[in-house]
Parts: C-alpha cells; sequence; structure tokens
C-alpha cells in the first residue's frame, strides 16, 4: 500500500520535526500514541510537544473498511460530525444497503441528520425524504439532543 498521509510531530525534547508515513487505512484508523515512537534527531521516546495527523478525506474505501469493522473509529469522539463532512450521496448509498452498512445503520443516520442543514437542492431532498421515512430511529430520546431533534424536525418539514 502507498504511504500517502503522514503523522507529525514536533519532539519536545530537541524541537526536531518528525515525519511518519502513512497509508490511508493507518491515517484512518490507527490511533497509535506518537508518545511511543522515537525522535528522529535525538532518539528521546515520550516526549511529543505537538503532533498532527492529516485525516484522508472520507471515501468508499474509508466507509467500506468502517462498516465492516465495528470496532473501527474514525475518531474517538464526534465521529458524526467527521462523517458529515463526506459526500452525501455516498452515505446515502451506505445507509440505503443493509449488506454494505452492517452495524453502522445508526451512526450514518447520525451523520446524515448533522449534513441535513448543509445540504442543498435535490440532494437535500433526497435526505429529507430518509429523515422523514427513518424518524422513528432518530426522534427518539439518547440518539440526538432534545434541541437537535427539535431543531432537525423543524428544517425537514419546511
Amino acid at each position: 500500500m502507498r504511504r500517502d498521509h503522514a503523522r507529525t510531530w514536533t519532539c519536545g525534547r530537541c524541537d526536531a520535526a518528525n515525519v511518519q508515513k502513512l497509508t490511508k487505512y493507518e491515517a484512518a484508523f490507527d490511533r497509535k500514541p506518537v508518545r511511543d515512537e522515537h525522535c528522529a534527531q535525538c532518539r528521546a521516546v515520550g516526549h511529543v510537544k505537538y503532533c498532527a495527523l492529516a485525516m484522508p478525506t472520507i471515501d468508499a474505501e474509508i466507509l467500506e473498511w468502517w462498516c465492516a469493522d465495528s470496532t473501527l473509529a474514525l475518531l474517538d469522539q464526534d465521529e458524526d460530525l467527521l462523517l458529515a463532512t463526506a459526500p452525501i450521496d455516498l452515505l446515502l448509498e451506505f445507509y440505503e444497503d443493509d449488506a454494505k452498512v452492517r452495524d453502522r445503520k445508526a451512526d450514518l443516520l447520525a451523520a446524515l441528520a448533522l449534513a441535513f442543514p448543509m445540504s442543498e437542492g435535490a440532494e437535500r431532498t433526497r435526505l429529507r425524504s430518509v429523515l422523514l421515512r427513518d424518524r422513528a430511529l432518530w426522534d427518539r430520546e439518547g440518539f440526538l439532543t432534545f434541541a437537535e431533534r427539535k431543531a432537525l424536525a423543524s428544517a425537514i418539514a419546511r
């Protein structure tokens, strides 16, 4: 696999910039702490001053991996916010295909609910129909906050 992505960090001991090349899979799902890595310059371990990871764009390949393995996480928290940045057509393709979505249907529905206010045109119309059809899944306590449910219900009613 190609290593087109990078995790970078600055050593807290010598201020050296370190770069670790990653595959798309590693960049999307590997959360191994850089504190376990050796600085390329001084070889210190555990002295991380700054760290950054360039998250790959969510595409069909990443969604396939994510849906196939329920232990994978794109983020440790607020994963639905990141998913909401993916193309709505792609999210809907996976959401509406039970063979693809597997155990991630609720996660994708949360992302679609978050993406709705930003959608436009035909995409918004298609998304509205899905959210109206599956309202019983998202309009309940514990899925979205009361304010989020109220705002979404109001938005899709327009």
